[in-house]
């Protein structure tokens, strides 16, 4: 069954967009001041002065399109998982979707930030020989649900396959004995 993560990730893309714009926003500040002290100084050419309106309006226009794509990702996020393997389903323009098998995870890992505390949500990290995926933003008890089952379902097979490798060895002593 297709599960999709919570609603209030929207609100936890939207706080990483707004940290970007931040981070913009003072890169802004800090040329301003840089301009208004060439102004001072009768430093500032006119190359400059668009350098700083062209960066304003790319920041605003990414932030716009941040938002759209932060829906779009909501919208197209999904997981679901059974006894063989995890599918997962996620992106904003661009959508990917990834079958991991159970048998290939080597580890998980559940994280959760600052703000996702806030709305005891969490994140799953699966890694796997060669990739990690990453599924952000269930609730934690959903999170920790998925990491118990796969956990079981990993150790479960290890053992029926320790099992079968000890069966083999016990047959193979047989015929030479």
């Amino acid at each position: 069954m297709e599960q999709k993560v919570e609603k209030s990730s929207i609100t936890l893309w939207l706080i990483d967009d707004v940290k970007d714009v931040i981070w913009k926003a003072i890169i802004l500040v800090i040329l301003y001041a840089v301009f208004k002290l060439g102004d001072i100084l009768l430093l500032t050419s006119p190359g400059l002065i668009s350098i700083y309106k062209i960066y304003m309006g790319y920041s605003i226009l990414r932030f716009i399109v941040d938002i759209i794509v932060t829906f779009l990702t909501y919208k197209n996020t999904r997981y679901f998982y059974n006894e063989e393997e995890i599918f997962l389903k996620k992106g904003g323009l661009t959508v990917s979707e990834t079958y991991i098998p159970l048998k290939r995870v080597q580890h998980l890992e559940v994280t959760q930030t600052f703000f996702s505390r806030m709305f005891k949500l969490a994140e799953v990290e699966f890694y796997t020989a060669g990739d990690n995926h990453t599924l952000q933003y269930l609730q934690k008890e959903k999170a920790m649900d998925l990491k118990n089952y796969i956990i079981e379902r990993v150790q479960q097979k290890e053992s029926v396959y320790d099992s079968a490798e000890n069966d083999k060895g016990d047959t193979e002593n047989e015929c030479n004995g």
